[in-house]
């Protein structure tokens, strides 16, 4: 098998929450602190938007000072040449638990079909390699959603699941 690139990784994540609410929270932040460290720092991701959440002030761990909130959400562009697609795939996660999935600040928004609790990831890409997040950029945790999340502009949207 060839390898395509350097491989990255996160071994040294482990939870012991005892409420479903933190354990989502949980599993958010760390995919936030895989994305934002290792991912961000060898140029295979890169921030497009972040929402902190609900009463959320930062991106630390529900039992961490300024934790993210319910509903925050995470959108990161993998450029072509890092995801071994032709064009940039962009990733979105979102987490809820004691709000419904898709509340403000993350709506629209569904997970399973409807407004139950947990992480939700999206992925979608555009095959003229445009962008197809519809929503803001500025990255300082107030960014939001368009409707619809994601866009075909001139081109043909894939959207995964």
């Amino acid at each position: 098998m060839s390898q395509q690139g350097t491989l990255v990784g996160n071994a040294d994540v482990s939870f012991n929450f005892a409420s479903s609410p933190d354990a989502n929270q949980a599993v958010f932040t760390a995919i936030w602190r895989f994305f934002n460290g290792v991912m961000r720092s060898s140029s295979y991701a890169q921030l497009v938007a972040v929402n902190y959440g609900s009463g959320g002030g930062s991106t630390n761990y529900a039992d961490e000072n300024n934790p993210f909130g319910e509903n925050a959400f995470q959108v990161w562009r993998l450029p072509s040449g890092s995801s071994l697609c032709p064009v940039d795939v962009y990733v979105m996660f979102q987490w809820a638990d004691s709000s419904a999935f898709g509340s403000s600040p993350g709506d629209p928004g569904l997970l399973n079909g409807g407004t139950a609790d947990g992480v939700g990831v999206a992925v979608a890409y555009r095959d003229d390699g445009g962008s197809p997040w519809n929503g803001t950029t500025v990255g300082s945790g107030s960014d939001t959603k368009g409707t619809p999340v994601w866009t075909e502009g001139t081109s043909k949207l894939r959207i995964f699941p």
